[in-house]
């Protein structure tokens, strides 16, 4: 429940109210607060805690023209059928709007009967003796009085002194929530730096990915004198290209491992994100409670003003009270000092009397004088005591009513102290709540920056992982350059043995026109023989037809398609080397042959395909990232 208590006013608002006669309240509306029809003011106990607890109500009647500019003044009338019956309570009015939401209290009042505030009638004949017993009487219910007086103002101290304690409670309160704030941006913030820091490192492994798929394609122009002086001695040792790619994917699968582990680890961050932002998300929700707890403080701090100012303004009406009583007192005394001084008179008249009759007639003259005297003086004296008779009545009709006042005001003190006690047990039970809101706020802190020392722990040991990987990494692409160039080298060897190859085809190209020719030359031959043409002006066959560029070597299948053996001699004794039997390479990831190359051209071809290392497939027409997320499978 959230109120506003200034926005609406209650006006002329009397101590007491009869129960034989409607009720009427005055009040003003506060500028810019438009009142609806579902507005209504109540009556409640001093005490209420709710707006539940309304004893009788009545609609509020909507103004016909609204001024925005002036405060309204409205009244509310309540039938004496629905006024409360008990007599020794106090009521107040109060404004809730269509919301439930309390916009102003009134001071407090009673209801009374009529015949208990008549006031008693005397006799203004009768003549008033004031004894030592009144006086001392009075003398006792003035300090009574005084007491009780005291006892009000130590009263009114100690709820000013607890409401000066609310307010600084509500203060320090307020200062806790703006460093909670403050705490919670700063948290917000460092938890936008993770997310800032783990994007730029996402960033940074996919960038090293790229890299790496780049190197391994990227190739060199090779030096071809280097090469054939490098390649010599490698090729007389196929073991040392061997360890080199055991090497090199040793170093690859080490990479895998750590891509592996970086994405375990940043799925870790993540979930520990996650884990913050929930945390962060249960901070408002603990902030808004202990915003609603403040609201209510701040609603029992207005209402325990209310009764300060109530407080305040009977002890202002006692102590008039007091001092007019204080006056009466101090005429009482002099009424009795006065008829001490006539009973002293009266005394030494008596004692004159008493002397010798030889003085008896002077003085009964002298007598006779002061007795009129006296009369006259006693006269006057009557006057006075009846002028005294009234005052004494007037005050004794004051000092019942400063009685019956009293009495409500230690009822409305013991009212005052159990509202005491009851917003003092509230205001422990909300310290308690509030101090139960600050442990757990305290240890989610503390769990917050446990998980931060944990998170800059796990960034370090990131950063030192990522430097030993950007360290191997850069090893790894030392050996992919030097691998690079050997492969660059070897490109151009092949690039040099398929020219060879080409010149060899033409030269095989070549010979099997040769052979044709040389074939349909012999056949021309047996047809002349068989003609019985003369043999000898023709030469049998050329003893030596030599070939177009002499360096030709005839293939396999020429030789099977040669019609007899006495045409292998020309073909075979062109010099040719052992080049002529060397065996066809065949690579074990593609299957296809490569007649005129090396073993070390073969190898380095053999690793220029992309083959999953566990399934053994061969990726050359997939991407590098399909190619990672087809590797990444088999591990999970």
């Amino acid at each position: 429940m959230t109120s506003t208590f200034s926005q609406v006013v209650f006006n002329d608002i009397p101590k007491t109210y009869y129960r034989s006669t409607q009720v009427t309240c005055h009040y003003t509306l506060a500028v810019g607060f438009l009142p609806t029809t579902r507005d209504w003011v109540g009556i409640y106990k001093v005490g209420w805690s709710t707006t539940k607890d309304y004893l009788s109500f009545v609609w509020v009647d909507p103004p016909v023209e609204l001024v925005e500019q002036e405060p309204m003044r409205k009244q509310s009338l309540f039938s004496e059928y629905y006024l409360p019956k008990e007599e020794s309570e106090f009521y107040q009015f109060c404004y809730v709007d269509s919301l439930g939401y309390v916009k102003g209290a009134s001071t407090p009042f009673s209801f009374q009967n009529p015949v208990e505030n008549m006031d008693c009638s005397m006799e203004t004949d009768l003549m008033v003796v004031t004894t030592q017993d009144e006086i001392d009487r009075s003398e006792r219910e003035k300090e009574e009085l005084r007491q009780t007086l005291e006892q009000l103002r130590r009263g009114t101290r100690g709820v000013q002194t607890a409401l000066e304690e609310r307010q600084r409670e509500v203060d320090r309160l307020k200062e806790n929530n703006k460093e909670r704030d403050q705490r919670e941006s700063d948290l917000v913030e460092e938890l936008n730096q993770a997310r800032v820091f783990l994007i730029e490192k996402d960033k940074e492994a996919e960038r090293l990915r790229e890299e790496i798929s780049i190197q391994s394609k990227k190739h060199l122009d090779p030096d071809q004198d280097n090469f054939t002086e490098k390649q010599k001695p490698e090729i007389s040792k196929p073991g040392i290209n061997t360890a080199c790619e055991a090497e090199l994917r040793e170093k690859y699968d080490r990479a895998v491992v750590q891509i592996r582990q970086l994405k375990v680890e940043l799925e870790k961050q993540r979930q520990r994100i996650t884990t913050s932002e929930e945390m962060a998300d249960l901070i408002p929700k603990v902030k808004g409670e202990e915003k609603e707890e403040l609201i209510r403080l701040k609603d029992t701090n207005q209402l325990l003003e209310v009764d300060l100012k109530c407080s305040e303004s009977e002890k202002e009406r006692l102590s008039v009270e007091l001092n007019q009583l204080k006056l009466l007192i101090h005429d009482m005394e002099k009424l009795r000092s006065e008829n001490q001084e006539l009973r002293k008179s009266l005394s030494q008249q008596e004692v004159r009397h008493n002397r010798p009759d030889q003085d008896y007639k002077a003085q009964c003259n002298t007598m006779m004088g002061q007795l009129e005297n006296a009369r006259t003086q006693l006269t006057n004296e009557r006057k006075e005591c009846n002028d005294k008779r009234r005052l004494v009545e007037e005050a004794e009709r004051e000092l019942l009513n400063a009685k019956s006042q009293m009495h409500i005001t230690e009822m409305e003190n013991y009212r005052i102290k159990e509202n005491g006690s009851k917003l003092k047990l509230r205001l422990e039970e909300s310290q308690a709540n509030i101090a139960e809101k600050v442990a757990e706020i305290a240890e989610m802190s503390g769990i917050i920056e446990l998980r931060e020392n944990r998170l800059k722990i796990h960034n370090q040991e990131r950063e030192k992982l990522v430097r030993e990987h950007q360290s191997g990494l850069a090893e790894s692409l030392r050996i992919i350059a030097e691998r690079e160039s050997q492969i660059a080298e070897i490109h151009g060897t092949i690039e040099l043995r398929e020219n060879r190859l080409k010149i060899q085809n033409q030269e095989k190209e070549q010979l099997v026109r040769d052979n044709q020719r040389l074939m349909k030359t012999i056949e021309d031959l047996r047809r002349e023989q068989a003609a019985g043409g003369s043999g000898s002006s023709r030469p049998e066959r050329p003893a030596h037809s030599p070939p177009p560029r002499g360096t030709g070597s005839p293939a396999h299948g020429l030789q099977q398609n040669e019609p007899g053996s006495q045409f292998e001699e020309p073909h075979n004794t062109t010099g040719r080397g052992p080049n002529t039997q060397e065996t066809r390479k065949v690579c074990r990831s593609c299957h296809m042959s490569f007649p005129g190359i090396t073993l070390e051209e073969l190898e380095q071809h053999e690793q220029s395909h992309r083959v999953c290392p566990f399934c053994t497939l061969i990726c050359d027409d997939m991407g590098q990232a399909e190619f990672e997320d087809h590797v990444y499978s088999h591990e999970i």
